[in-house]
C-alpha cells in the first residue's frame, strides 16, 4: 500500500520562480562580477533544488507484507514491521524540521529494533498509516503531542 506524503503546490511554485529568477539575473545582468556571483549562487543551490525536486516528486511511504519502506528522493529505508516497538504522531515547530525532509509540521517517529528511531514525515491519510503499522505491535496509537 502507497501513502504519499503531504505535497503543496505553492512550495513547488515558490522554488520554480525562485530559480527562473535566478536564471534571469544571470543571462540579463551585464556586470562581470554580478555574473560571478549568481553563478556560483546557482552552482550552491542546485543541488539543493534537484534533491529537494526529487523528495517532492518522490516522496512517499510503501507498506508491501511486513515490511516499510520510506522514499525520499533517491533516498530509501527499509524498515521490518516486525521489530517496531512503537509509532507516534510528532508535532514539530516549522524551524525544528531539518529532517526528514518535510512540507508540513506533522511527523511519525518510528522506534524500532534496539536502538533504532526514524522520523518521517505524516502521509496524507495518517490514521490509515498508523493503523497499518500498528498492525504488527501490541500498542495502541500515541495521539500526544510533543
Amino acid at each position: 500500500m502507497k501513502f504519499d506524503i503531504h505535497k503543496p503546490a505553492w512550495v513547488m511554485i515558490l522554488v520554480a520562480a525562485s530559480f527562473l529568477l535566478i536564471i534571469g539575473l544571470l543571462f540579463f545582468t551585464d556586470d562581470r562580477e554580478a555574473r560571478l556571483i549568481i553563478g556560483i549562487v546557482l552552482l550552491v543551490d542546485l543541488p539543493l533544488l534537484i534533491f529537494f525536486c526529487g523528495v517532492f516528486f518522490r516522496g512517499y511511504h510503501r507498506i508491501e507484507g511486513s515490511v516499510l519502506t520510506v522514499y525520499y528522493g533517491v533516498l530509501k529505508w527499509e524498515i521490518s514491521l516486525e521489530d517496531v516497538r512503537s509509532a507516534e504522531i510528532i508535532q514539530n515547530r516549522w524551524y525544528h524540521s531539518t529532517w526528514p525532509p518535510a512540507f508540513k509540521s506533522r511527523q511519525i517517529r518510528i522506534t524500532y529494533g534496539r536502538f533504532g528511531t526514524l522520523d518521517i514525515t505524516s502521509p496524507d491519510e495518517e490514521d490509515l498509516f498508523m493503523k497499518e503499522i500498528l498492525k504488527y505491535t501490541e500498542e495502541e496509537p500515541d495521539r500526544t503531542m510533543l
